[in-house]
């Protein structure tokens, strides 16, 4: 994959002091999820295109994006390091459109002398090390290779990052393909046959699916996705939406046993479908995600088919089935 932004996580060690203070006082955890999930819920504007001009959106991206980096390169008394991070660290798109990367030691790794970012593709391996195009020299064997790293402890690693089109781990006794998979495949290891028998693979026409808060889709009575189409979200947690949708599954089972034997399936309207989808893609063309580069979220169409836009407490699943 290609260089994206870089948002500065904030780890910090947790004393044994602040922990005690923690277990005799659940309610300090308690508030810090609560703000946490709102601060992160008042985020999702920023993933509107036509957002980025506002104040607070500026603001936002300087003091999480911006002036870390800034910060960084003024620490560093080498003009050659900072040319460096300069050269590896600039992204040529808006902050967003692609998945963005959360580490503290992104930019001190790049800095360090004994790692050098190679963007010439791979052009063989050898019995004495790895060949890269554009290079006379072999890189020796027992290197380690990272696409990036999160560790603290690497001032003694000698490491190296290589950016191909199939990305290498290479390890001292072994050889990691972090080749990626298919995003947008969804349900595609196995056969699933609805009304009159339809495929779903086919129905979806393989990449571009379509669902209704991506838990259910016409023609398919009682199936129920979680982390289907479109429930990929780029500002909040990927777990509660999974809750959200576990929470709506759950109520469609309890009405089918309120409902007694006289029900045996649940379809949702194809028009109920249909008017989602509508409103969701419209919404999706107005995103940070559709200005331009390429990423996992869409298909080879260009269709965003992996993400959904708005608040999460909304975009959980309502029942219109």
């Amino acid at each position: 994959r290609s260089i994206s932004h870089l948002f500065i996580r904030g780890d910090k060690t947790i004393s044994k002091t602040e922990r005690l203070i923690r277990d005799w006082n659940p309610w300090i955890n308690w508030t810090n999820r609560y703000v946490l999930y709102w601060t992160l819920e008042l985020l999702w504007p920023l993933l509107l295109d036509s957002d980025e001009d506002r104040l607070g959106h500026r603001l936002t991206l300087y003091k999480y994006v911006q002036h870390p980096k800034e910060r960084f390169l003024s620490s560093l008394k080498s003009k050659e390091k900072r040319d460096k991070v300069i050269k590896y660290t600039d992204v040529p798109f808006k902050v967003g459109c692609k998945r963005a990367m959360f580490s503290d030691d992104w930019y001190p790794t790049i800095a360090m002398d004994h790692v050098h970012v190679i963007t010439d593709p791979i052009e063989k391996f050898t019995k004495g090390g790895i060949k890269h195009q554009g290079s006379q020299e072999e890189i020796p064997l027992g290197i380690f290779f990272f696409f990036f790293s999160y560790s603290r402890n690497i001032n003694n690693i000698h490491c190296i990052h290589i950016h191909t089109y199939k990305f290498m781990l290479y390890l001292k006794d072994g050889i990691i393909l972090a080749t990626g998979f298919h995003s947008n495949l969804f349900l595609s290891s196995v056969d699933i046959f609805g009304k009159n028998g339809v495929n779903l693979k086919e129905m979806w026409r393989g990449d571009d699916p379509r669902a209704y808060y991506g838990i259910v889709t016409h023609g398919f009575p009682n199936l129920f996705i979680v982390y289907g189409p479109n429930t990929n979200i780029g500002h909040h947690s990927v777990i509660f939406m999974a809750e959200c949708q576990v929470d709506y599954i759950i109520n469609c089972i309890e009405k089918l046993i309120m409902e007694g034997p006289h029900i045996k399936s649940m379809d949702v309207k194809l028009k109920v479908q249909d008017q989602f989808n509508e409103h969701l893609h419209a919404q999706l063309r107005q995103s940070v995600w559709n200005t331009g580069c390429s990423s996992w979220y869409k298909n080879e169409a260009g269709n965003i088919v992996n993400n959904c836009l708005g608040v999460l407490r909304h975009i959980g699943g309502k029942q219109e089935l």
